[in-house]
């Protein structure tokens, strides 16, 4: 096998790139994207090894699974690997990326892996953009799953009703989450594309709005008139990449072919309507709050009808949906005080949250938010200013910035919360001052939104504590 058998994933292009492939090797393995991988190739009966400088409950479940996971990375963890993949937080210093040099055994990008497993399925389906990738992805795979099509699919988060955020079905299907950063997704030839919003982000390493929308562009072209794209209307990054395509455009929105008519909740459920094309309109409720999850659903049953689904069971399959971890997710309602644990890092999906909290509940909504990144801080620092306007209280942490990721920026959190135009925003160094912050002021009937990216997602676990405590 030679590296060069892992190249751009072509529609039905024969099954070649694991041949001779037995033991397969993951540097930072405990990242989304590479435990996932990796949980699809110990499903397909690859024997995995891989190593990380952090734990997380994703290599514990790959433990469980029977993968032989390291802690650290060192030269001796390749020694039987007859692939090595690397996640894109990996340096080419790090020392299993020179030791696979030496050896010569090959070594691919987590994408370069992702379009192998793409090509290894009879249809494909990508969704890709600034914000909604990952509900929208669990939507279409979930659909697929409970209608009994037998899905693959690679997800940004653990999803209960599919019981993880990977697998590999024995249907033709395989849904793919396609990130835009490192230019992921121009790997990738999917017979079905889904954008789902797109504006600036990961600016530290795009470098400008100029270039994401140019990279889009870049993917668009490259789907041949076969395939189809189904895409946001009204976005206007959006709107100006998709007139560069040879492939079927489908818009959806609350505009476009498949319109949303947002009506509002009931019974704490998101209600709202969808008008397809040539055909009558349809209700449809869904667990997740707020118009921005609507529409995502709305781009979920779109897509799935384009797949030869019926429309009523999409909808009907939806009314189930559970939810997703870490996207707007409930993890206590206790003694009056929820607690709201959600991967929001970017202005427009703070606002969003915000917003949907504000809607859906009548007491205080109170905002924690942990800044996710110096140089998106830095970058999108005049959004964040108001990106809190909906909350009623907002207590900013310290930036969150993972090692090897960026330089530093001349950026702390207390600046972000000074500068924010709100009437009651603090700051609090590290989560356990947030945690006893809220812990002395919280009062029955708050709604407490933990925001973040990092390690934001430890402070719902203090409170839960707290919380049975009182």
């Amino acid at each position: 096998m030679t590296q060069e058998q892992f190249g751009t994933a072509n529609k039905h292009s024969e099954s070649t790139q694991w041949q001779d492939t037995h033991t397969v090797h993951f540097v930072g393995i405990g990242g989304m994207a590479l435990s996932a991988i990796a949980r699809i190739l110990l499903q397909r009966g690859f024997q995995v090894s891989g190593s990380d400088s952090q734990t997380s409950s994703y290599i514990d479940d790959l433990r469980i699974l029977g993968a032989t996971i390291s802690e650290g990375h060192n030269a001796l963890n390749v020694q039987n690997a007859d692939l090595v993949i690397y996640s894109a937080a990996i340096r080419m210093d790090n020392p299993e990326i020179i030791e696979s040099k030496r050896l010569g055994i090959p070594i691919i990008r987590r994408s370069e892996a992702i379009s192998a497993l793409l090509s290894d399925k009879e249809r494909s389906i990508t969704v890709s953009g600034t914000h909604g990738k990952t509900t929208t992805t669990a939507l279409i795979s979930t659909i697929l799953a409970k209608e009994g099509r037998n899905p693959s699919y690679l997800i940004g988060t653990k999803v209960p009703d599919l019981h993880g955020n990977a697998r590999w079905g024995s249907g033709k299907d395989i849904v793919v989450e396609a990130d835009e950063f490192d230019s992921a997704f121009l790997q990738y030839r999917p017979d079905v594309a889904v954008l789902t919003h797109l504006e600036a982000d990961h600016l530290d390493y795009f470098g400008s709005p100029d270039r994401i929308e140019h990279e889009f562009c870049e993917f668009v072209s490259n789907l041949d008139s076969e395939s189809k794209i189904i895409t946001r209307k009204g976005i206007p990054m959006l709107d100006r990449v998709v007139q560069s395509a040879k492939a079927q455009v489908i818009t959806y929105g609350t505009s476009g072919d498949w319109q949303l008519h947002w009506e509002g909740y009931n019974d704490g459920q998101s209600v709202f309507e969808i008008h397809p094309p040539s055909a009558p309109k349809r209700s449809v409720r869904l667990s997740l709050p707020g118009l921005h999850n609507a529409i995502n659903a709305v781009a979920a049953i779109a897509t799935c009808n384009n797949l030869g689904m019926e429309i009523g069971n999409c909808i009907e399959h939806l009314a189930t949906f559970s939810g997703l971890e870490r996207r707007f997710q409930i993890k206590s309602s206790t003694n009056g005080i929820t607690i709201v644990d959600d991967y929001a890092h970017h202005p427009t999906e703070i606002m969003e949250t915000i917003r949907a909290a504000r809607e859906l509940h009548q007491g205080r909504v109170w905002a924690v938010f942990q800044p996710h990144l110096r140089s998106r801080t830095v970058d999108l620092f005049a959004d964040f200013l108001t990106a809190f306007n909906y909350a009623d209280r907002v207590t900013i942490t310290e930036i969150f910035s993972p090692q090897g990721r960026e330089n530093t920026e001349p950026i702390t959190g207390a600046e972000l919360a000074k500068a924010i135009d709100h009437r009651n925003c603090d700051f609090a160094q590290t989560i356990d001052e947030a945690s006893e912050l809220i812990s002395q002021e919280a009062e029955p009937g708050d709604l407490i939104v933990v925001m973040g990216a990092g390690d934001i997602t430890n402070l719902t676990d203090k409170l839960i504590v707290w919380l049975a405590a009182v």
